[in-house]
């Protein structure tokens, strides 16, 4: 799976620390800004996630500043395929065919977009 449907935080992690370990902190602390300590230790939170080696290479380049993690929502590739055939066939083999649960598909298909207000004529 490429990373260039990834957030751009998230591609640089990766490109950084490797795939997996800027998955698993965007899965166990995505979504909040982390401080990244100058000096990696065993026992810090980031050294228990990825590993002390890998915690020292996000000290080297990212030590002394806050850090948000992405969270990673948009990973999934195969979302815009599931709209593009939502519709053509059924949710079971939507799912069958792109290896996803029935019910992402249904999760996918009920997400509607947000209806924009119309302006009241004369205000």
């Amino acid at each position: 799976m490429s990373t260039s449907s990834w957030p751009p935080m998230l591609q640089e992690l990766a490109a950084t620390i490797g795939r997996e370990p800027a998955l698993v902190l965007a899965e166990e602390i995505g979504g909040v800004s982390k401080y990244i300590p100058t000096k990696a230790t065993a026992s810090h939170e980031l050294a228990k996630l990825v590993g002390v080696e890998r915690m020292a290479v996000l000290c080297e380049v990212y030590g002394g500043v806050h850090l948000t993690i992405p969270r990673g929502v948009n990973l999934d590739p195969a979302k815009p395929q599931i709209k593009e055939l939502l519709g053509k066939m059924s949710g079971r083999k939507i799912a069958q065919k792109l290896g996803v649960s029935e019910r992402y598909v249904r999760k996918v298909a009920n997400e509607a977009p947000k209806p924009q207000q119309s302006m009241l004529p004369g205000l």
